[in-house]
């Protein structure tokens, strides 16, 4: 719906299959209703081992002129923000809340997660 509410984290969940370390990164699409240069993240992580992890993450979405940074030939820009890395094997789950202090964030289009 063109905003992301604060309480409404985007839910992830998928499971490893080897030990190889993957990076894990989110894909945040936004549009020019977006009202700010950056973004925060509270993103709660449970690992296969049911160990919680808490980040605190910040995104620069446009440069210091306010031209929006990502890729994308409309109003719509992508940014591939890197997360972490993760090592074990197994089933892990991600919630990711945007902590920009503001009940809904207009301008969100959708956020992907993506692990290579």
């Amino acid at each position: 719906d063109n905003e992301w509410k604060y309480d409404k984290p985007a839910h992830f969940s998928f499971t490893k299959k080897d030990d190889k370390p993957k990076k894990i990164r989110f894909l945040l699409r936004n549009n020019n209703e977006y009202e700010f240069s950056n973004i925060y993240f509270f993103v709660h992580q449970t690992d296969p081992n049911g160990k919680k992890r808490l980040d605190t993450l910040q995104y620069f979405l446009a440069s210091p002129t306010g031209e929006w940074l990502g890729t994308g030939m409309t109003q719509v820009k992508s940014n591939f923000l890197e997360a972490n890395t993760i090592q074990k094997k197994g089933t892990y789950t991600i919630e990711v809340f945007q902590a920009m202090r503001k009940d809904e964030l207009k301008g969100i289009e959708d956020i992907t997660l993506t692990i290579n």
